[in-house]
């Protein structure tokens, strides 16, 4: 059904609504955009057509508490002590800082981390608020049910008396506690009570699959949910891309977040299980960073896999259709959690755009958009599983293009973010009385 729908969006020729003036302001993490998710959230906004928006940025408890990759611990900085502003794509973000004592209480844990976070959701919380006086948005988004920016957001919205959209990216506490590794029970309780409160106040909300929505029904969110998957940038993947691979060499990519959670520990002995068969013609290609890029390193160097891999850490966005065009199979390797089974990563998307055959875990939340054909699909993904079927598809080039041919159709007519953005900006619309007659072309779209 949602298929049949994103379809119909993109079948009709693409019209603009007639510009309004409307402004909403987004409650974000990262911006400029980081990952996935934050990606997901920038988008979806840019490609509004009767909506301006201005970005409101908090930290990421993650990166504020120190808790995160390398790379990240800069943008810390970002929200010490004084706000700045920032433009990018044409779209302007504020950055809400918090003074150095509370980034100090962060970075100590305990009790004192605690004591900072009760400070700092007032303090965003006014320095939020005083900016919306000035904007006066019509509505406000909320790009996470995170333990900042999503309380932040719903606090501001209720002083405000504004109507908010939330939109739900990921199955937010276990994705949380898979990452920093709690292993306690009271956090990860708290954490869920923090995303109850979030989710059960916005006026409607936006989940990336149904089996992610039914979650949030659980969680006792009383709000209208729609259905806006994931999708790609076609500007950034313009088309299939012609770079010449090294003939000899059958590439495999892995990008994306280097964690337990996303089945990179296992990738060791798929590199280990494919180049004891086929040797040099086998390359490991790895784009990313996270908690377990060391790890991974370490064991690839302990096994003297070096020769087989080659590490390019985090690279920006716009760098990945290079990246992708070199190599010549791309997997995604999730092991089944309470995490990974409602995901719909955006990466399985960037691959098929550039025409890249993919091997895929056969997850519900994945299933649930994409059809049989897009991928091989493997059920219960392990090491052996995963290297069986790269070392097939290197044996069978036909099928490899069948395969690529297939995702890039599918993603290319159903997936961009433009044509995502319309439904998304369908949910926008209900909240402002102004917006139902603005965005009926976009609609008549959907009903034709």
């Amino acid at each position: 059904m949602l298929n049949r729908a994103v379809h119909r969006l993109t079948a009709q020729p693409q019209t603009s609504p007639p510009a309004v003036d409307r402004t909403v302001a987004v409650f974000a993490e990262y911006f400029p955009p980081y990952i996935g998710s934050d990606r997901r959230l920038f988008h979806l906004v840019e490609s509004l057509n009767g909506w301006r928006a201005e970005f409101f940025i908090t930290p990421p408890l993650r990166v504020i508490t120190g808790r995160c990759e390398p790379a990240l611990l800069p943008y810390a900085e970002t929200f010490r002590d004084s706000d700045s502003a920032i433009t990018f794509a044409g779209i302007d973000g504020r950055y809400l800082s918090l003074p150095s004592y509370i980034h100090q209480l962060y970075r100590c844990g305990g009790l004192r981390l605690q004591l900072a976070y009760a400070l700092s959701i007032p303090m965003l919380v006014r320095k939020a608020m005083r900016r919306i006086k000035v904007m006066q948005p019509s509505a406000i988004v909320v790009g996470h049910p995170s333990f900042i920016t999503g309380v932040v957001g719903i606090l501001c919205a209720k002083l405000a008396r504004l109507p908010v959209l939330l939109d739900y990216p990921d199955a937010w506490t276990p994705l949380a506690v898979e990452t920093s590794g709690h292993r306690g029970k009271w956090i990860p309780k708290v954490m869920r009570l923090i995303e109850r409160f979030v989710a059960r106040n916005p006026d409607r909300i936006t989940c990336i699959t149904e089996l992610l929505a039914k979650n949030v029904r659980e969680g006792g969110a009383t709000a209208p949910i729609a259905i806006v998957p994931n999708g790609v940038d076609l500007r950034t993947f313009p088309d299939r891309n012609g770079a010449k691979r090294t003939p000899d060499t059958f590439r495999v990519l892995y990008s994306g977040r280097l964690e337990k959670w996303a089945g990179t520990h296992d990738l060791v002995d798929v590199v280990e299980r494919v180049c004891s068969r086929i040797g040099q013609r086998a390359h490991f290609v790895f784009v990313g960073d996270g908690g377990g890029a060391d790890e991974l390193r370490k064991d690839v160097a302990t096994r003297n896999l070096e020769p087989f891999c080659t590490f390019f850490g985090f690279q920006p966005y716009e760098a990945m259709p290079a990246l992708l065009a070199q190599c010549d199979l791309a997997v995604l390797p999730f092991p089944d959690t309470e995490t990974t089974r409602v995901s719909l990563p955006c990466k399985i998307f960037e691959y098929m755009a550039m025409a890249k055959p993919v091997i895929a875990a056969n997850l519900p939340g994945i299933r649930e958009v994409l059809p049989e054909q897009a991928a091989a699909w493997i059920k219960d993904i392990s090491a052996a599983s995963l290297a069986e079927k790269i070392l097939e598809l290197e044996a069978d080039p036909l099928q490899c293009a069948r395969l690529a041919d297939a995702g890039y159709r599918i993603v290319r007519s159903r997936f961009s973010w433009e044509s995502l953005s319309v439904l998304f900006e369908r949910e926008l619309d209900v909240l402002s009385p102004r917006s139902v007659e603005h965005h009926a072309a976009a609609l008549e779209l959907v009903a034709s």
